[in-house]
């Protein structure tokens, strides 16, 4: 399996690096508009399954790699990389933008928007714990790992509700999204055998129609899904969004080369994806003032794309304080667990 190749990694790199410019730009509509048309919608529907899917793809690791060491190390590299730079950034987001106390604020509230991280760690505390204790039995592994997100799927919707713990743990994004990291593990496993079918043109059409087709749902995209009917469209709208965009990016994947400063921008944003996430709401805070302005010059409909500028300020503006930040030593050790 070619699982290890520059070229490939180029093309998920890319593909990360697209996903978390498209969370900016959705906080970004969100912050100004207030409200969705129909290609925001489309694209809410698979960017968080996609960069969920891509996290879990590099997450994969062969099961003899997972010692008692391995595991250990990994566990808590995850938990210094994701754990304490949200802690810091939490507080120091509610206390300077918000001025509120971080503390009571998490007892009342849980990590609001920064669940992102808190969710992802979750992820690798039970995709490393299950490797470890199935690394001599590779078809558990696998009957684990998928029944596990089958659970997922079942309770997901009932989690909103909860009390504490899923306030805490954000137990509702947590089922909402594992079954997509998991995916993405099981994909980079056998990805050989997935790459013939994902290789055709023919393929990714109908995957795209089969997207398409469901356009008129995207309005009810985020109803609870109460009845059956409801259920199936939100995971069918999600799962058909997400083949549609890994699999283009798996086509194209030849052009993703060391030569393209496009591929550069991609794959370099893909890599920061933390830095950006963890400081882009810094920097979107007071855009609800640019709403009337907007709306005034340019209209509602043209007003739009001109955010597409200004998220990429942001996550320009992110990737500066990230440069500096890294430049200590002390500092991009502690804020993004850097080397």
């Amino acid at each position: 399996m070619e699982q290890g190749t520059k070229a490939r990694m180029l093309y998920v790199d890319a593909l990360r690096g697209l996903t978390m410019f498209l969370v900016v730009y959705h906080h970004v509509i969100d912050k100004i508009f207030k409200d969705d048309i129909l290609l925001d919608k489309a694209l809410q529907s698979f960017r968080m399954p996609v960069f969920f899917f891509v996290s879990g793809f590099v997450a994969y690791k062969a099961l003899e790699f997972w010692t008692g060491k391995n595991t250990l190390k990994r566990f808590v590299k995850k938990f210094r990389s994701q754990v304490i730079p949200t802690v810091i950034f939490f507080c120091a987001y509610f206390y300077f933008m918000r001025d509120s106390n971080p503390v009571l604020l998490f007892l009342e509230y849980g990590w609001r928007q920064y669940w992102f991280t808190i969710v992802l760690f979750e992820f690798f505390v039970i995709y490393f714990s299950v490797n470890y204790l199935t690394r001599n039995h590779p078809k558990a592994n696998v009957a684990i790992l998928v029944t596990l997100s089958v659970v997922s799927v079942m309770i997901y919707h009932g989690c909103k509700k909860g009390g504490l713990f899923c306030l805490y743990t954000d137990a509702y994004e947590f089922t909402r999204y594992f079954p997509f990291f998991i995916a993405g593990t099981l994909i980079r496993k056998c990805y050989d055998v997935v790459i013939k079918y994902l290789d055709k043109w023919a393929v990714i059409i109908a995957v795209i129609a089969l997207f398409l087709l469901q356009v008129p749902a995207f309005d009810d995209f985020y109803h609870l899904p109460e009845k059956i009917n409801n259920f199936i469209t939100i995971w069918s709208i999600r799962v058909t969004g997400l083949v549609m965009v890994f699999g283009l990016f798996v086509k194209l994947r030849d052009f993703f080369t060391d030569s393209s400063k496009i591929t550069k921008v991609m794959c370099y944003v893909g890599t920061r994806t933390l830095d950006i996430y963890l400081m882009h709401f810094f920097f979107i805070s007071h855009l609800p003032i640019l709403n009337l302005y907007l709306i005034k010059q340019y209209g509602v409909h043209l007003g739009r794309p001109s955010l597409i500028v200004v998220s990429a300020l942001v996550v320009c503006a992110c990737l500066a304080v990230s440069y500096i930040i890294r430049k200590s030593k002390f500092l991009g050790n502690l804020l993004f667990a850097a080397k």
